[in-house]
C-alpha cells in the first residue's frame, strides 16, 4: 500500500513539475485542473474512492504546490542575504 502511494505522489509531482516548464501562459487554476484531469485518467484508485478522487488529488496538487513554493521562496530569501 505504502508503494502505491509513494507512486502517487512520484506523478504528483512530475505532474505539477511538467506544468510549470509546459504551460507557462496559463494561469495557476488552469495549469491545475490541467494537473488533475491529467492525474485522474492516469491514477487508478480502488473503486470504493472513485467518488472522491478528483479531491484526493486535488489536495495532492496543492500540498505539491506549496511545497515548491515554500522552497522557492527560501531559495529567494537565501539569494537576498
Amino acid at each position: 500500500m505504502f508503494d502505491k502511494f509513494k507512486g502517487i505522489v512520484n506523478d504528483v509531482i512530475e505532474q505539477v513539475v511538467w506544468a510549470e516548464r509546459e504551460l507557462r501562459g496559463k494561469s495557476g487554476a488552469e495549469k491545475k485542473a490541467i494537473v488533475v484531469k491529467k492525474l485522474d485518467d492516469l491514477i487508478v484508485l480502488p473503486a470504493a474512492l472513485e467518488w472522491v478522487d478528483d479531491i484526493l488529488i486535488s489536495y495532492l496538487v496543492d500540498l505539491a504546490c506549496n511545497m515548491f513554493n515554500s522552497i522557492d521562496e527560501k531559495f529567494e530569501e537565501a539569494q537576498h542575504d
